[in-house]
Protein backbone atom coordinates (compact mmCIF):
# COMPACT_ATOMS: atom_id res chain seq x y z
CA UNK A 1 0.00 0.00 0.00
CA UNK A 2 1.04 3.41 -1.09
CA UNK A 3 1.98 5.82 2.31
CA UNK A 4 -0.08 8.27 3.40
CA UNK A 5 1.73 11.30 2.88
CA UNK A 6 -0.34 15.02 4.08
CA UNK A 7 0.33 18.02 3.36
CA UNK A 8 1.83 19.03 6.71
CA UNK A 9 4.22 16.43 6.49
CA UNK A 10 5.31 17.96 2.86
CA UNK A 11 5.28 21.44 4.19
CA UNK A 12 7.59 20.38 7.28
CA UNK A 13 9.98 18.29 4.78
CA UNK A 14 10.13 21.49 2.53
CA UNK A 15 10.50 23.96 5.78
CA UNK A 16 13.98 21.56 6.94
CA UNK A 17 14.42 18.17 5.90
CA UNK A 18 16.30 17.15 9.16
CA UNK A 19 13.75 18.47 11.53
CA UNK A 20 11.15 15.96 9.07
CA UNK A 21 13.55 13.66 10.09
CA UNK A 22 13.22 13.81 13.47
CA UNK A 23 9.12 14.18 13.49
CA UNK A 24 9.02 11.16 10.58
CA UNK A 25 11.99 9.32 11.03
CA UNK A 26 12.48 8.81 14.26
CA UNK A 27 8.88 9.39 14.98
CA UNK A 28 9.65 12.01 17.90
CA UNK A 29 7.74 15.25 19.33
CA UNK A 30 8.32 17.50 22.48
CA UNK A 31 6.97 16.92 25.44
CA UNK A 32 6.10 20.03 25.92
CA UNK A 33 4.55 22.58 23.78
CA UNK A 34 5.84 26.32 23.32
CA UNK A 35 3.71 28.87 23.68
CA UNK A 36 2.21 29.28 19.92
CA UNK A 37 1.53 25.50 19.33
CA UNK A 38 0.24 25.46 22.21
CA UNK A 39 -2.32 27.80 21.84
CA UNK A 40 -3.26 26.80 18.32
CA UNK A 41 -3.60 23.23 19.25
CA UNK A 42 -6.20 24.13 21.95
CA UNK A 43 -7.79 26.47 19.93
CA UNK A 44 -8.46 24.65 17.08
CA UNK A 45 -9.97 21.85 19.65
CA UNK A 46 -12.28 24.68 20.89
CA UNK A 47 -13.38 25.84 17.90
CA UNK A 48 -13.76 22.24 16.00
CA UNK A 49 -15.62 21.52 19.72
CA UNK A 50 -17.94 24.34 19.12
CA UNK A 51 -18.80 24.13 15.08
CA UNK A 52 -19.33 20.15 15.32
CA UNK A 53 -22.38 20.83 17.82
CA UNK A 54 -24.06 22.44 14.16
CA UNK A 55 -23.03 19.79 11.72
CA UNK A 56 -25.90 20.00 9.31
CA UNK A 57 -28.10 22.22 11.58
CA UNK A 58 -31.11 24.15 10.03
CA UNK A 59 -31.83 27.79 10.31
CA UNK A 60 -34.64 28.71 12.73
CA UNK A 61 -35.87 32.09 14.19
CA UNK A 62 -33.46 32.83 17.34
CA UNK A 63 -30.73 30.81 16.02
CA UNK A 64 -28.02 32.16 17.63
CA UNK A 65 -23.94 31.30 17.22
CA UNK A 66 -23.16 31.83 20.85
CA UNK A 67 -25.61 30.64 23.32
CA UNK A 68 -24.19 30.42 26.46
CA UNK A 69 -24.49 26.46 26.47
CA UNK A 70 -22.78 26.12 23.57
CA UNK A 71 -19.92 28.26 24.08
CA UNK A 72 -19.64 26.49 27.45
CA UNK A 73 -19.77 23.55 26.31
CA UNK A 74 -16.78 24.22 23.67
CA UNK A 75 -14.49 25.90 26.64
CA UNK A 76 -14.67 22.77 28.39
CA UNK A 77 -12.24 21.28 26.13
CA UNK A 78 -9.71 23.77 27.82
CA UNK A 79 -9.64 21.47 30.74
CA UNK A 80 -6.25 20.08 29.52
CA UNK A 81 -3.45 20.57 30.83
CA UNK A 82 -1.26 18.68 28.67
CA UNK A 83 -2.15 21.13 25.73
CA UNK A 84 -1.94 24.33 27.99
CA UNK A 85 -0.37 24.38 31.44
CA UNK A 86 0.53 28.05 31.77
CA UNK A 87 -2.63 29.65 33.50
CA UNK A 88 -1.98 33.35 32.09
CA UNK A 89 -1.72 31.99 28.74
CA UNK A 90 -5.12 29.53 29.27
CA UNK A 91 -7.00 32.49 30.61
CA UNK A 92 -5.57 35.05 27.46
CA UNK A 93 -7.00 32.23 24.70
CA UNK A 94 -10.20 31.96 26.73
CA UNK A 95 -10.73 35.48 26.84
CA UNK A 96 -9.98 35.49 23.30
CA UNK A 97 -12.48 32.88 22.34
CA UNK A 98 -15.33 34.22 24.26
CA UNK A 99 -14.52 37.36 22.57
CA UNK A 100 -14.56 35.52 18.78
CA UNK A 101 -17.74 33.98 20.18
CA UNK A 102 -19.16 37.49 20.34
CA UNK A 103 -17.67 38.75 17.73
CA UNK A 104 -19.25 36.13 15.23
CA UNK A 105 -22.75 35.05 16.94
CA UNK A 106 -25.46 34.74 14.50
CA UNK A 107 -23.38 33.27 11.88
CA UNK A 108 -25.04 30.12 11.53
CA UNK A 109 -28.21 32.18 10.24
CA UNK A 110 -25.81 32.68 7.42
CA UNK A 111 -23.96 29.88 6.86
CA UNK A 112 -24.82 25.80 7.22
CA UNK A 113 -21.74 24.15 8.82
CA UNK A 114 -21.39 20.76 6.86
CA UNK A 115 -18.07 19.34 7.75
CA UNK A 116 -15.50 19.62 10.76
CA UNK A 117 -12.35 17.90 10.51
CA UNK A 118 -13.41 15.41 8.38
CA UNK A 119 -11.05 13.05 6.73
CA UNK A 120 -10.72 13.07 2.75
CA UNK A 121 -8.27 11.12 0.50
CA UNK A 122 -7.20 11.93 -2.80
CA UNK A 123 -6.06 8.47 -4.47
CA UNK A 124 -5.55 6.86 -1.48
CA UNK A 125 -2.13 8.76 -0.83
CA UNK A 126 -3.00 12.40 -0.10
CA UNK A 127 -4.70 12.55 3.22
CA UNK A 128 -6.42 15.60 4.51
CA UNK A 129 -8.78 17.12 6.86
CA UNK A 130 -9.96 20.69 6.57
CA UNK A 131 -11.04 22.45 9.99
CA UNK A 132 -14.74 23.07 8.46
CA UNK A 133 -15.91 23.62 5.45
CA UNK A 134 -19.63 25.70 5.69
CA UNK A 135 -22.51 26.45 2.78
CA UNK A 136 -23.61 29.72 2.49
CA UNK A 137 -28.09 29.41 3.32
CA UNK A 138 -29.07 31.66 0.38
CA UNK A 139 -26.57 31.59 -2.46
CA UNK A 140 -25.36 27.84 -2.03
CA UNK A 141 -21.49 28.98 -1.68
CA UNK A 142 -19.68 26.66 -0.30
CA UNK A 143 -15.69 27.12 1.44
CA UNK A 144 -13.19 25.51 3.09
CA UNK A 145 -12.60 27.28 6.27
CA UNK A 146 -9.04 27.09 7.87
CA UNK A 147 -8.85 28.00 11.21
CA UNK A 148 -5.52 30.33 12.09
CA UNK A 149 -4.17 31.91 16.03
CA UNK A 150 -1.98 34.68 15.27
CA UNK A 151 0.24 37.31 16.50
CA UNK A 152 -0.48 38.96 13.12
CA UNK A 153 -2.86 38.72 10.24
CA UNK A 154 -1.58 37.34 7.08
CA UNK A 155 -1.29 39.85 4.32
CA UNK A 156 -2.44 39.57 1.03
CA UNK A 157 1.01 38.52 -0.67
CA UNK A 158 1.34 35.39 1.60
CA UNK A 159 -1.81 34.08 1.68
CA UNK A 160 -1.73 33.99 -2.36
CA UNK A 161 1.54 32.11 -2.23
CA UNK A 162 0.07 29.63 0.38
CA UNK A 163 -0.39 26.16 -0.89
CA UNK A 164 -2.86 24.43 1.80
CA UNK A 165 -6.20 25.74 1.06
CA UNK A 166 -5.57 25.50 -2.89
CA UNK A 167 -4.77 21.56 -2.49
CA UNK A 168 -7.47 21.17 0.10
CA UNK A 169 -10.17 22.62 -2.65
CA UNK A 170 -8.30 21.49 -5.82
CA UNK A 171 -8.38 17.35 -4.10
CA UNK A 172 -11.99 18.01 -2.68
CA UNK A 173 -13.00 18.55 -6.72
CA UNK A 174 -11.32 16.12 -8.00
CA UNK A 175 -13.28 13.83 -5.59
CA UNK A 176 -16.40 15.05 -6.81
CA UNK A 177 -17.71 17.87 -4.25
CA UNK A 178 -18.78 21.16 -5.30
CA UNK A 179 -16.30 23.46 -3.91
CA UNK A 180 -16.28 27.33 -4.42
CA UNK A 181 -13.53 28.62 -2.63
CA UNK A 182 -11.90 29.19 1.09
CA UNK A 183 -11.32 31.43 3.86
CA UNK A 184 -8.92 32.45 6.49
CA UNK A 185 -10.04 32.56 9.36
CA UNK A 186 -7.62 34.51 11.25
CA UNK A 187 -7.69 34.98 15.30
CA UNK A 188 -4.97 37.42 16.93
CA UNK A 189 -3.54 37.06 20.08
CA UNK A 190 -1.73 40.26 20.13
CA UNK A 191 -2.15 42.17 23.22
CA UNK A 192 -2.74 45.54 22.23
CA UNK A 193 -4.35 44.70 18.68
CA UNK A 194 -7.35 47.27 18.10
CA UNK A 195 -8.56 44.26 15.55
CA UNK A 196 -8.60 40.53 16.41
CA UNK A 197 -10.34 39.03 14.20
CA UNK A 198 -10.77 38.59 10.52
CA UNK A 199 -12.21 36.30 8.03
CA UNK A 200 -10.62 36.39 4.06
CA UNK A 201 -11.88 34.72 1.27
CA UNK A 202 -10.16 33.25 -1.44
CA UNK A 203 -10.52 31.81 -5.06
CA UNK A 204 -7.53 29.89 -7.30
CA UNK A 205 -6.97 29.87 -10.42
CA UNK A 206 -6.73 25.98 -12.08
CA UNK A 207 -3.42 26.58 -13.01
CA UNK A 208 -2.35 27.07 -9.18
CA UNK A 209 -4.27 24.25 -8.08
CA UNK A 210 -2.59 22.19 -10.45
CA UNK A 211 0.93 23.15 -9.66
CA UNK A 212 0.30 22.83 -5.87
CA UNK A 213 -1.07 19.21 -6.18
CA UNK A 214 1.51 18.07 -8.73
CA UNK A 215 4.14 19.25 -6.04
CA UNK A 216 2.30 17.57 -3.53
CA UNK A 217 2.98 14.40 -5.20
CA UNK A 218 6.63 15.00 -6.67
CA UNK A 219 7.67 15.82 -2.62
CA UNK A 220 5.75 12.71 -1.00
CA UNK A 221 7.38 10.55 -3.58
CA UNK A 222 10.49 11.72 -2.23
CA UNK A 223 9.45 11.16 1.22
CA UNK A 224 8.85 7.79 0.27
CA UNK A 225 12.14 7.32 -0.54
CA UNK A 226 13.24 8.13 2.85
CA UNK A 227 11.12 6.15 4.16
CA UNK A 228 12.46 2.94 2.31
CA UNK A 229 16.13 3.78 4.00
CA UNK A 230 17.39 2.55 7.58
CA UNK A 231 17.32 5.61 10.02
CA UNK A 232 21.41 5.85 10.06
CA UNK A 233 21.12 6.42 5.98
CA UNK A 234 17.84 8.39 6.76
CA UNK A 235 19.58 11.13 8.80
CA UNK A 236 23.15 11.30 6.67
CA UNK A 237 20.81 12.27 3.62
CA UNK A 238 19.26 14.82 4.99
CA UNK A 239 20.16 18.44 5.59
CA UNK A 240 19.16 21.64 8.38
CA UNK A 241 18.03 24.36 6.85
CA UNK A 242 19.88 26.15 8.88
CA UNK A 243 18.44 30.31 10.15
CA UNK A 244 17.40 32.20 13.21
CA UNK A 245 13.98 32.16 11.70
CA UNK A 246 13.82 28.83 11.16
CA UNK A 247 15.76 27.45 13.81
CA UNK A 248 14.78 29.57 16.68
CA UNK A 249 11.07 28.17 17.74
CA UNK A 250 11.75 24.77 16.41
CA UNK A 251 10.58 21.82 18.69
CA UNK A 252 13.85 20.25 17.71
CA UNK A 253 16.36 22.79 17.99
CA UNK A 254 18.02 20.71 21.55
CA UNK A 255 18.26 17.59 19.85
CA UNK A 256 19.14 18.94 16.05
CA UNK A 257 22.08 20.99 18.05
CA UNK A 258 23.23 18.12 20.11
CA UNK A 259 23.84 16.33 16.78
CA UNK A 260 25.44 18.76 15.17
CA UNK A 261 27.86 18.81 17.78
CA UNK A 262 28.41 15.28 18.50
CA UNK A 263 27.24 15.93 22.46
CA UNK A 264 27.05 13.34 24.69
CA UNK A 265 23.66 12.50 26.59
CA UNK A 266 21.71 12.17 22.94
CA UNK A 267 19.72 9.09 24.34
CA UNK A 268 18.64 10.59 27.86
CA UNK A 269 17.71 14.27 25.94
CA UNK A 270 15.50 12.11 23.58
CA UNK A 271 13.82 10.12 26.80
CA UNK A 272 13.38 12.85 28.73
CA UNK A 273 12.05 15.86 26.66
CA UNK A 274 10.67 13.69 23.65
CA UNK A 275 8.14 11.32 23.61
CA UNK A 276 6.34 9.33 20.48
CA UNK A 277 5.01 10.90 17.52
CA UNK A 278 1.19 10.90 17.96
CA UNK A 279 0.21 12.82 14.59
CA UNK A 280 -1.07 10.43 11.46
CA UNK A 281 -3.65 9.07 9.99
CA UNK A 282 -5.20 5.69 9.81
CA UNK A 283 -4.63 3.32 6.78
CA UNK A 284 -7.11 1.05 5.49
CA UNK A 285 -6.54 -1.40 8.03
CA UNK A 286 -6.73 0.97 11.14
CA UNK A 287 -3.33 1.25 11.26
CA UNK A 288 -1.48 5.10 12.23
CA UNK A 289 0.78 5.95 9.46
CA UNK A 290 2.44 8.91 9.48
Amino acid sequence: MTALISQSEVDQFLSCSRKHYYAFGEKLQPRHFGQGLARGLLGHLVLDAYYSQFIRTRTSIGLRASSVEDVQTALSVMNQPEYLSDPVLLLELRILLEDYFRFYDGELNEWEVLAVEQEFRLDDEFPFKPDMIKRHRTTGKVLVVDHKFLYNFYSDSAIDIMPQLAKYVGALRKIGFQVDGAEYNMLRHRKNATQKFKRVEVTFTDKKIDTFLKEQKIVAEKIREFRKLPLDEWRASVYRTASSFNCQHCSFLALCSTDLNGYNGRDLLVRTSYEPNTYGYLDIEGEIVE
